[in-house]
């Protein structure tokens, strides 16, 4: 039978008498510690995997507390159908649940996936990129908000407006 592991949220513990410097974990639904604080930031997790930072740098951590991407990135992954984008320099690519760079950094801003699509700016424009990378349509709206619920909001030639995701 499997089972839905049980909920973890991350914990925050002061080092010390210090009210700035604090280590953080995860802890069960009781209050119980189940990942000992020993991160210097952590996030929640989504899609089974938590974003923790370890002397500067952003890896990820499974639901048992196992580093699976090791702390290299800039800022947090928050995974969405398996993806999360990541900062390189100045631009955003993405990666999977193992770390392994599935977009080149090549866009300005890449959100969330949802429906397998997320909304992306290269130079002024913005358009839909699928999980491959490959854009949807020309991007060519003058700004764009991701997916939500089968639709996202879009604006071109100053109105805006709904697109849906274009599926039958």
């Amino acid at each position: 039978m499997n089972r839905t592991p049980e909920p973890l949220f991350p914990s925050y513990v002061r080092e010390g008498r210090s009210r700035k410097r604090f280590k953080s974990g995860f802890v069960n639904s009781r209050g119980e510690t189940v990942i000992p604080p020993v991160y210097d930031h952590a996030r929640p997790f989504r899609n089974g995997r938590a974003s923790v930072k370890l002397d500067g740098k952003w890896g990820v951590i499974n639901e048992s507390g196992d580093l699976v991407i090791q702390p290299r990135f800039g800022s947090p992954l928050e995974f969405t159908e398996g993806l999360s984008r990541f900062w390189s320099g100045s631009q955003n690519g993405v990666v999977d649940l193992n770390g392994d760079v599935v977009i080149e950094p090549r866009y300005q801003f890449v959100s969330h996936f949802s429906g397998g699509l997320a909304c992306v700016q290269l130079g002024d424009l913005y358009g839909f990129i699928n999980k491959a990378g490959e854009a949807i349509a020309p991007i060519h709206f003058d700004e764009a908000r991701a997916f939500s619920e089968g639709l996202a909001s879009v604006r071109t030639t100053g109105r805006w407006g709904y697109i849906g995701t274009m599926e039958d």
